[in-house]
């Protein structure tokens, strides 16, 4: 077997060694140059920093930058920011309502209305001390009756009723008496009261002594007949 050729390496270029630079003087001059580059460079960086101070201003978009976002009022509409000194009131507000609140005003209380069987007369009636003929029990009144309390019977004094019966005995004296005699006894109605005939009260005297209400056999006949008897009354 013949041998491997030889093969060339390659050429390597030596590196010449380090040299230092020549020096310019002493040693005492190298560090006082190097002292006055050293100053001369802090100089320079002052000179800059002192520039960038002197022209630098503060942005004028700040308070832009900082300012309150724009408000939107009830009405859909930007408002514009307000400024520091104004004042701001808060929108008016409606008072919640209640749903299903409801105002109730009271009735009036109706007045009672007189009928053909409650005359107004007899709406105020004082029946206390009526023991016999209460609201026509035994015999009824007339319609707007004149109602007398004559010892605790009930009588009326324009109706007409039944002949020697006890309430036509009373009521006979009763028209007699005036105006020589009271009536023995007392008004128990408004009708009765406002007739202002001359009666007298136990223990109480007599009232109306100067009345010229009063009459004679004939004149009841025709007040008899304008004051028939009522069906019933209820009173």
């Amino acid at each position: 077997m013949d041998p491997p050729p030889a093969t060339s390496s390659p050429e390597v270029t030596p590196t010449p060694p380090l040299t230092s630079a020549p020096s310019s003087g002493s040693p005492r001059k190298v560090a006082a140059a190097k002292t006055a580059a050293e100053s001369s460079t802090a100089e320079t960086v002052t000179e800059v920093t002192e520039t960038v101070v002197l022209t630098t201003e503060p942005a004028p978009a700040a308070e832009a930058v900082n300012a309150p976002p724009p408000t939107e009022t009830p009405g859909n509409s930007v408002a514009a920011p307000a400024a520091e000194d104004s004042v701001v009131l808060p929108p008016l507000t409606t008072p919640p309502t209640t749903e299903n609140s409801t105002t109730t005003t009271p009735a009036p209380t109706p007045t009672p209305t007189p009928t053909a069987t409650t005359p107004a007369a007899d709406l105020e009636v004082d029946r206390s001390a009526i023991e016999k003929n209460s609201n026509g029990s035994d015999e009824p009144s007339s319609e707007n009756p004149e109602l007398w309390n004559i010892d605790g019977c009930e009588v009326d004094m324009l109706v007409k009723y039944k002949m020697g019966g006890n309430l036509w005995y009373v009521q006979s004296r009763m028209r007699e008496n005036p105006p020589k005699k009271p009536i023995p006894g007392f008004p128990i109605n408004q009708t009765a009261r406002e007739a202002m005939r001359f009666y007298s009260k136990e223990d109480e005297g007599g009232f109306n002594k100067d009345s010229k209400n009063y009459c004679a056999g004939a004149a009841w006949k025709t007040i008899e007949a304008a004051n028939p008897p009522a069906a019933k009354l209820v009173c």
